[in-house]
């Protein structure tokens, strides 16, 4: 009879100790219906097991106010998270300074000068020139200058080389009978050769003007170069 005790009592405390090890899956049943453990049946088994403290927990049970929203990623301390500023703020474009024009009393537009440049033909000069034609003969049928043409031209560069007195050329050759071109010809070749003669004395080109005329007017020299002086 004693050996049956020890027996069973070797069996209550095998399947005790399974049952502490390997516990059954948790059930959907009432906590009525779940194994009770005869806890005096386990202490008179084993009476030298202390009870074991229990550890707490390192992380404390989440309650309702600690619950935190999956999405949102966990920052290290001292991070911001950019989402939680909002929009940046946006700083306003600088105000365009309009330059107000300096204000001065307006100035009438200058007038034009109006003034005539001094003349620098002397007036005695000036009165002998004025209207004057000289009139250089020439020889029939040539251009050359005559001697007595290249004395009055000396005459002349000696009144107004220093001047600004202008010369024209009237240029006449032949008569009318004769070829209007041959005449006409003739006649610009006069006027050229008087031109080079006053240039070749100092006297500017751009200060003569040559007017070849061809057959002269009836009753004058039909051979001639006239001379006229203009005056600034």
């Amino acid at each position: 009879m004693t050996r049956i005790r020890s027996i069973n009592r070797l069996i209550i405390a095998v399947t005790a100790t399974a049952l502490f090890v390997f516990p059954p899956p948790a059930t959907a049943q009432d906590d009525d219906d779940a194994i009770e453990i005869n806890l005096d049946a386990l202490e008179s088994i084993n009476p030298a097991r202390e009870e074991t403290p229990e550890t707490p927990s390192a992380v404390p049970p989440a309650t309702g106010d600690d619950e935190t929203d999956e999405s949102t990623p966990l920052l290290p301390p001292g991070v911001e998270d950019e989402q939680s500023k909002g929009p940046p703020e946006l700083t306003p474009a600088p105000t365009p300074v309009l330059l107000q024009p300096d204000p001065q009393t307006p100035t009438a537009p200058r007038a034009p000068d109006l003034t005539v440049e001094k003349s620098d033909v002397p007036p005695a000069l000036a009165a002998r020139l004025k209207d004057r034609v000289d009139q250089l003969v020439f020889n029939q049928d040539d251009e050359s200058l005559t001697l007595q043409g290249t004395e009055q031209l000396d005459s002349i560069i000696a009144q107004i080389a220093d001047t600004s007195v202008r010369l024209e050329l009237h240029a006449y050759a032949g008569k009318k009978k004769q070829s209007l071109t041959e005449t006409k010809r003739l006649s610009l070749n006069r006027a050229i050769a008087v031109r080079g003669y006053l240039m070749g004395k100092g006297i500017d080109g751009t200060r003569i003007a040559l007017r070849p005329k061809g057959p002269a007017p009836k009753d004058e020299a039909p051979e001639r170069v006239d001379i006229h002086f203009l005056l600034p």
